[in-house]
């Protein structure tokens, strides 16, 4: 007898020590190692006043041969010597080139979408 009881006595201190919730205060913990994503503050709107919304890095060329088309859906003007430009990958009907009659140019020296003529 003296063993049941010592027994529920075990049984009713685990249980009331297991079921004591604690419930954390505050946001989540974050990884002091964790750092934002780099932004390119040289990425330019295009030189245009249409409804295209590509972006342009305004890197330096010498000829529209040292310009390509960057990123995951095409909307960015850049040098062949740059590193590739990361971006999100969803398509936009305004990252449309052909639509909105602009070219990745070197134009003034720098590689940037630039309107061409309608053809």
């Amino acid at each position: 007898m003296k063993h049941i009881i010592i027994l529920l006595l075990t049984a009713a201190i685990l249980t009331c020590a297991c079921t004591s919730e604690t419930t954390p205060s505050g946001p989540p913990p974050t990884d002091p190692n964790l750092q934002p994503a780099p932004t390119n503050p040289d990425l330019q709107p295009p030189p245009t006043d249409t409804a295209f919304c590509g972006s342009s890095t305004n890197a330096p060329c010498a000829a529209d041969s040292d310009c390509i088309i960057g990123g995951c859906s095409g909307q960015v003007c850049q040098s062949k010597n740059e590193e590739s430009v990361i971006t999100t990958c969803e398509y936009r009907e305004c990252y449309n080139a052909k639509k909105y009659n602009v070219a990745c140019k070197c134009t003034q020296n720098k590689c940037q979408w630039t309107s061409i003529q309608a053809q």
